[in-house]
């Protein structure tokens, strides 16, 4: 027979953030950036997907058309190391780390 394996699968909550200029306010950018990238090392179970701000479509789309950051496991690089201004919402990280 057949078989196949799933690893680094979660079940749960999850929650989309989306918005205007609220979003865009990134990790880096907060006050103490460095700490909360620190404490990001504590929420493994936390999932990181950025979608790029070039998809838009006026009809629903199949797939996306441009990723930012794929998804990927809190850490102290991914919430906060994206080069620039990072990837990672800061507003978004604060609702779904409490």
């Amino acid at each position: 027979g057949e078989s196949a394996r799933m690893d680094n699968v979660l079940f749960g909550d999850v929650y989309l953030c989306g918005g205007q200029s609220n979003m865009q306010f990134s990790m880096p950018a907060i006050t103490n950036a460095s700490e909360e990238a620190s404490r990001a090392n504590k929420y493994p179970m936390i999932r990181l997907f950025t979608v790029g701000q070039k998809t838009s479509s006026k009809i629903p789309i199949d797939d996306l058309q441009t990723i930012e950051q794929p998804w990927s496991v809190a850490n102290s690089t991914s919430v906060a190391g994206g080069g620039g201004f990072g990837y990672f919402s800061a507003v978004c990280w604060g609702f779904g780390r409490e």
